[in-house]
């Protein structure tokens, strides 16, 4: 199949990791990859799982837990990249300074505005008597160098149906359509394209679907094997958007 002669069967074992992205990552080669496009924990109210479930256990710095994990992944992300390359990276708009300041730490160019995925369809928050319901997430364009985007013109208000909860392997599952276009956006048929937080494992099957090559982390068991389903099912033709 196009777009995945890198990973030689059993898939998964070589595309999609099972294992902490801080450390993953340091495996992979300096400038080799083309594209990270990622979306790690927002910091707010995260419970870590092991291997079997949830732990169980309170972190008094909990959002400091969070933001170091990313912190360090955005340090080998920059790493790993080609010169000229484009990271997406989603966050909790709470954060966004945080976020920002931690991106252009490591080297990367940040813009002060972020991009905006305006969430439609279905089951989303409802909102409240005292608040307007919550629809968008919010995710910056950063750059490793120079890199123009293949296409000018284009929106920073990317609108996409969310995919409904019942489809869901993971609470934050993001729309294939929506993380295609980025892709294509930002990279060439047969590039690389990284995610060090695979949750429901959509970065992997956009990057398929668009003829890139992908590979992907996840720490948790239970997202992982759902991860590696979703790759069978991708590879046997069954995966739909």
């Amino acid at each position: 199949m196009t777009g995945v002669q890198t990973c030689a069967l059993p898939i998964y074992t070589e595309c999609l990791v099972h294992g902490d992205c801080t450390k993953e990552l340091q495996k992979l080669k300096s400038g080799s990859v083309d594209l990270v496009l990622t979306d790690p924990p927002y910091g707010k109210d995260l419970k870590m799982r092991n291997d079997t479930g949830w732990d169980g256990k309170t972190y008094d710095d909990e959002f400091q837990h969070v933001m170091n994990v990313i912190d360090l992944a955005i340090k080998e992300y920059y790493r790993i990249l080609k010169d000229n390359t484009h990271m997406y990276i989603f966050f909790g708009t709470e954060h966004m300074q945080t976020v920002r300041d931690m991106v252009r730490k490591h080297g990367f160019y940040c813009p002060n505005v972020p991009c905006i995925w305006h969430k439609t369809g279905g089951g989303g928050p409802k909102g409240s008597p005292q608040s307007y319901a919550i629809n968008y997430e919010s995710f910056f364009l950063c750059s490793k160098g120079s890199r123009n985007l293949n296409k000018e013109g284009v929106s920073n208000v990317l609108v996409y149906p969310r995919i409904a909860p019942q489809r869901k392997i993971h609470p934050t599952e993001k729309p294939t359509a929506l993380l295609r276009e980025l892709i294509e956006q930002s990279s060439l048929p047969g590039d690389l394209v990284v995610d060090g937080f695979a949750g429901g494992n959509t970065t992997m099957m956009a990057a398929w679907e668009c003829k890139r090559e992908a590979w992907a982390c996840e720490m948790d068991k239970e997202y992982y094997q759902q991860g590696v389903l979703k790759i069978e099912g991708f590879v046997s033709g069954s995966e739909k958007e």
